[in-house]
């Protein structure tokens, strides 16, 4: 009779555990589905603690540490975040998502660098880590190979690791996989601005998809942008030319036309664009470097009246103007100004009077906001010009006022010049 309530309680304790286990397995997938759908929404924390718990309670939960791993990638922790990579991988190799995260987490590695770096350059360093999540995104799309977020993330590795054949590849195959995301236009745009194929950008523009109005000027601006910063003005101008009609009540539209004209040099056309872009939308957005560069440039245009009178009577423009420099004075760079800024570009324009004089100047702002560093440089380049000395404008055998545009460098070794 004993053994037989021995055999019983055994029987018992067997079934409980066997119900505990049961249960357990039922629950982690569920609970590990709260995880993804935290990670999804933006919860970092709320999905690390939701992985903790699952590994409290089963510590070789391979899944779990991949979860966590990249919660804490998102939430910058990423010597923790790779400790939990590495301890999946070991639990199992071919967990799906595994080399998504680490490709996360490379990328986030080469990030870090890039952020940290003062170089103009990505530092050489963070190469390697970009090569990584190319590798690992690569891998996880052998096997998922529509994975967006793979496609997106190799895609923005090869920005910094791939050639420009392989990256323009990797970038069509993203659009392809998510037909209705902007995103990858603007990287794009980039690659082929910067292999000199800038008369292809247009009509990738014109590719972008135009399910959100707002977000499809917004990265139909972005593009021109871009393909200003390449010095490629034409190809800016007729980006934007492509959201004319859409852009005509859109502040951020007007906001980049006005921009785009301004830094192009086409002095009429932009001040007309800037007054009446402070005219629709009076009050400022300090927040909002575009708002604010159109008004920081319709205060310097209407500092300059008889400059701009003068442009205004010349054909086609600045460039088209006969004044001639004869003697140059080189700035210096400014003292106390970190060497970073060396290679900073000061375009100016200057009014010549008829005695081959500088009468006024107009430094085109780069960007809405001057650091004190900025500033200086503005001041040394202004000063230099003021300095120069012209051979004035002539019409119908008279010396008239005349428009010439200067860029100045500042390089480690002096000052260069040029129209």
């Amino acid at each position: 009779m004993r053994a037989c309530f021995i055999a019983l309680a055994l029987l018992a304790d067997t079934l409980a555990v066997v119900a505990v286990s049961a249960a357990s397995a039922s629950e982690t997938p569920q609970t590990s589905e709260n995880v993804r759908s935290r990670l999804h929404a933006g919860d970092a924390r709320g999905a690390l603690k939701e992985a903790r718990r699952i590994l409290d309670a089963q510590p070789d939960d391979a899944e779990a540490h991949l979860l966590a791993g990249s919660a804490l990638v998102t939430l910058g922790e990423l010597d923790k975040a790779e400790k939990e990579l590495r301890a999946a991988k070991k639990l199992d190799g071919t967990l799906a998502g595994l080399h998504a995260g680490l490709g996360d987490l490379e990328f986030a590695r080469g990030r870090e660098i890039i952020q940290a770096s003062d170089d103009f350059l990505p530092p050489v360093r963070a190469a390697k880590h970009f090569q990584a999540a190319f590798a690992h995104y690569g891998k996880e799309l052998e096997r998922f190979p529509r994975d967006v977020h793979c496609l997106r993330g190799r895609a923005l590795a090869s920005s910094y690791s791939a050639t420009r054949a392989d990256s323009m590849a990797v970038y069509e195959a993203w659009i392809a996989a998510d037909p209705t995301s902007t995103e990858p236009f603007l990287p794009l745009s980039k690659i082929l601005g910067g292999i000199g194929r800038s008369d292809q950008v247009p009509d990738l523009a014109r590719r972008i998809p135009r399910n959100d109005t707002e977000m499809w000027l917004g990265a139909i601006c972005d593009v021109s942008d871009e393909m200003y910063l390449l010095n490629h003005r034409e190809a800016a101008r007729e980006i934007l030319e492509i959201a004319k009609e859409e852009g005509r009540a859109s502040r951020r539209y007007q906001g980049h036309l006005a921009r785009v004209l301004m830094r192009s040099g086409l002095l009429d056309r932009a001040h007309q664009a800037a007054r009446r872009y402070v005219e629709f939308w009076p009050s400022p957005d300090s927040q909002d470097d575009v708002d604010m560069y159109v008004r920081t440039a319709l205060r310097r245009l209407d500092a300059v009246p008889r400059l701009l009178e003068t442009y205004r009577k010349l054909s086609p423009g600045p460039e088209g103007s006969p004044a001639r420099p004869i003697k140059r004075k080189k700035a210096r760079f400014p003292a106390g100004v970190p060497s970073m800024f060396f290679g900073t570009r000061i375009p100016i324009v200057v009014l010549v009077d008829e005695t081959g004089n500088v009468m006024e100047t107009l430094v085109i702002p780069t960007s809405a906001f001057r650091a004190p560093h900025e500033q200086k440089l503005e001041e040394a380049a202004v000063k230099a010009v003021h300095q120069w000395r012209f051979e004035p404008a002539w019409q119908d055998g008279q010396a008239v006022p005349g428009i010439f545009a200067v860029i100045q460098d500042f390089l480690v070794r002096g000052v260069t010049y040029g129209p």
